[in-house]
């Protein structure tokens, strides 16, 4: 199959396969800006659902807040974007994970030095940034983790009891 049209900066592919490695088919997704994917999943029901981090507001993104917002995105099987939404602030914002839940909501991990928009609590430079999110991509609830100095989250888990569990990196002795 061929590949839309490129968009600009970088985009994001996506790409299904079966298990033998033959392409089902390929999307590239973006705006002018660059765009990045971290993480996909399938959902109950059927689709996809994906999280990264953009600095467009064209093409297939909208809602940016400023910067580089976290960008999460949802696929059907077919690979149709669904829709999209920017999450975050005026400065900068990135999607590292997510994670369905057993009702089939979202969770995001990422990092932000952001304290405006989406974000709020802050503890200084860039803290962990945590995010519940709603089937249709509405924000149900977020924190942020961290001190004074950088921190920065790589991972996001489910315990079995339905709790969250994430890992990064912090420079903060304090927060």
């Amino acid at each position: 199959p061929s590949l839309p049209a490129y968009h600009g900066g970088y985009d994001v592919l996506v790409v299904k396969s079966d298990t033998n490695g033959t392409i089902t088919w390929e999307k590239l997704l973006g705006g002018t800006g660059d765009d990045f994917g971290d993480n996909i999943l399938p959902v109950p029901g059927g689709g996809y659902i994906a999280i990264g981090y953009t600095n467009s507001n064209d093409g297939d993104i909208s809602g940016n807040h400023g910067s580089y917002d976290a960008w999460l995105f949802r696929l059907d099987d077919a690979g149709t974007l669904l829709w999209q939404k920017c999450l975050g602030g005026s400065l900068y914002d990135e999607g590292r994970e997510i994670i369905v839940s057993p009702e089939g909501s979202y969770a995001v991990m990422g990092f932000t030095n952001s304290n405006d928009g989406d974000i709020s609590g802050n503890h200084g430079s860039f803290d962990y940034w945590w995010a519940a999110v709603s089937t249709n991509g509405t924000i149900t609830a977020r924190k942020c983790f961290g001190g004074s100095d950088y921190d920065n989250a790589y991972d996001l888990e489910m315990t079995p009891d339905g709790k969250y569990f994430a890992f990064g990196v912090s420079y903060s002795r304090d927060g």
